[in-house]
């Protein structure tokens, strides 16, 4: 799927379009995360990948759910 005319989706694009919904006084961020491998590689097989997601999501969690 493309988004932003390429297959690249366009991170600062995304950004700024989402920035119009947020409150000013709001602390938010985007994360853009290409979680995707085009070709195959040793360990990595062509198709979706989500390591950075899933380290993301360990940090978080460990950091406001404890």
């Amino acid at each position: 799927m493309a988004n932003a005319g390429s297959r690249m989706a366009g991170a600062v694009t995304a950004a700024l379009y989402l920035e119009r919904f947020v409150p000013a006084q709001q602390k938010w961020a985007h994360l853009d995360v290409y979680a995707w491998n085009d070709s195959d590689r040793a360990g990595h097989p062509a198709g979706g990948e989500a390591m950075t997601l899933r380290a993301a999501f360990e940090m978080l969690k460990g950091r406001y759910l404890q």
